[in-house]
C-alpha cells in the first residue's frame, strides 16, 4: 500500500476504497465509493440502490456466493468505472481471466500495477 500511496501523490493514480458497513475498508484511503444494497451487509444511508441491471450477481456467481463482501467490492469499482481492480485477495485473482473477460477491468496485485505505469511511463 505504501508504494501506491507513493504513486497517488505523484499523480500517477488514484485510489479508490469502498464503504463497507464493519468498517473493513482501509481507512489510509481517503477517497470512498459507496457500495450495492446488500441486506445485512449494507446501511442504507452508505449503499446505493440498484437496478435489475446491477453486476452484483454476476461478480457473485464467479468468486464464489459466499464472498458477499468482495462482490460488493468489485462491483462498486466496475460501476464507478475504474480501469484496475488493485488486490492480494486470491478469491479475485484466482478467477481474474474469467473476470476480465466478462467485465471491463484488469485485476491486478500491487506490483504488477506497478510494474504496468513503470512501462507506461518509461516510453
Amino acid at each position: 500500500m505504501k508504494k501506491l500511496k507513493t504513486l497517488e501523490k505523484q499523480g500517477y493514480i488514484e485510489i479508490y476504497d469502498v464503504k463497507l458497513e464493519n468498517g473493513r475498508e482501509n481507512k489510509k484511503v481517503k477517497e470512498k465509493i459507496l457500495p450495492v444494497l446488500v441486506l445485512g451487509h449494507t446501511r442504507l444511508d452508505e449503499c446505493i440502490l440498484a437496478g435489475e441491471d446491477t453486476i452484483y450477481e454476476d461478480v457473485r456467481k464467479i468468486i464464489g456466493r459466499e464472498n458477499i463482501k468482495d462482490a460488493m467490492h468489485l462491483e462498486a469499482h466496475i460501476r464507478n468505472g475504474h480501469d484496475y481492480f488493485v488486490t492480494e485477495d486470491t478469491d479475485f485473482l484466482k478467477v481474474r481471466d474469467v473476470l476480465q473477460k466478462r467485465f471491463t477491468i484488469k485485476i491486478v496485485t500491487p506490483d504488477e500495477l506497478i510494474s504496468i505505469l513503470m512501462d507506461k511511463y518509461a516510453e
